[in-house]
């Protein structure tokens, strides 16, 4: 959980703004994260006592870029794959509250964002608070609670439909409301990671990303692509461990030298490592149009050029259920003497 760069604040230091606060907030907290190798998801957010009413366009900007790019660095270089929770004390659209202009919504940094490793949520949670008292916290407590869902379910469960241990839910800035339909379209269709209350308790509606580039349940659901960051890590590491540093050669009558990195052992081992997740259930075997089974994994290549290996393949991930359609076909029924 960390506060930086809101209206000259942050739990760590004072900065000026928010292109001061973040990057000092991200540098000091996230390298120690960024240690803990197979951590699946972590939370922080935005948030504020005046929720942004100072902020600008700019401001916003450098928001949504400073975390792309905190992302791309956790993810890549980095090598520690997981989903980011990001909390705003937003509006869901743009417009003006209180008396107060937001040139940007939710929705716009959803957006801008567009990334299937950061899920952004904006509504305020009511649950008790450290002093024993019940009260209503931010944004950030909504994005901690929901990795704290996605650590408590199975690998590459959906968070569509599972339960949080709040009392009560609200838009920051009273802005919409979880129970009207038009909102809660509006925030569907724009892949808001939100909450609706349910029967006295309040549930997670579907575990959106903020990719929305196109209509693929690989990257727009956090699931999915939690099974992707886990095969990247799993593969990648048991690579590594085994075949790093080795020699590299190629097999053959009349040579003595048996390099220990070739390509028959780096598919071999590859193999096995699939074939347990398949196993486990992590990836599934599939149907083509006829009927016939595909395997879960297929298409595996391994290719050395110079000291690079690269091992490519294509999985089938363990998916989940966000909608059930009934399809039901009426016909009259026929009376005759």
């Amino acid at each position: 959980q960390l506060h930086g760069g809101v209206a000259g604040n942050s739990v760590l230091n004072k900065p000026a703004s928010t292109d001061a606060g973040f990057p000092f907030s991200f540098e000091n907290g996230m390298e120690e994260l960024l240690k803990i190798k197979d951590i699946r998801a972590e939370a922080y957010c935005v948030s504020s006592d005046t929720q942004l009413t100072g902020w600008s366009t700019g401001d916003m900007e450098s928001l949504i870029n400073m975390v792309k790019t905190h992302v791309s660095v956790t993810c890549e270089a980095n090598k520690t794959e997981r989903i980011a929770y990001v909390g705003l004390d937003y509006p869901l659209m743009a417009g003006t509250y209180g008396g107060v202009v937001y040139s940007k919504g939710i929705l716009d940094v959803i957006k801008r964002t567009n990334n299937p490793s950061v899920s952004i949520c904006g509504q305020e949670i009511k649950r008790f608070k450290a002093n024993g008292k019940e009260g209503l916290l931010p944004s950030w407590a909504l994005a901690c609670s929901n990795a704290g869902v996605q650590l408590g379910t199975d690998l590459g469960e959906p968070l569509t439909l599972k339960f949080l241990d709040i009392s009560d839910v609200q838009s920051p800035l009273n802005d919409w409301d979880a129970l009207d339909p038009v909102d809660l379209r509006r925030a569907l269709d724009g892949s808001l990671l939100y909450v609706e209350p349910f029967n006295g308790s309040h549930r997670i509606v579907r575990g959106f990303t903020s990719y929305m580039q196109e209509d693929n349940l690989a990257k727009t659901d956090i699931n999915v692509w939690e099974i992707r960051n886990y095969l990247q890590r799993r593969l990648r590491d048991s690579v590594e461990k085994r075949f790093g540093g080795r020699g590299i050669g190629i097999t053959r009558p009349g040579v003595r030298f048996v390099a220990p990195a070739n390509i028959a052992s780096i598919r071999e081992h590859v193999t096995t490592l699939l074939e347990e997740d398949r196993a486990d259930g992590n990836i599934v075997d599939s149907q083509d149009a006829s009927g016939n089974f595909i395997n879960a994994y297929n298409s595996l290549a391994v290719k050395i050029s110079g000291d690079v290996c690269t091992v490519k393949v294509q999985v089938f991930p363990k998916t989940g259920l966000n909608f059930i359609l009934i399809d039901t076909a009426f016909q009259l029924p026929t009376i005759s003497a």
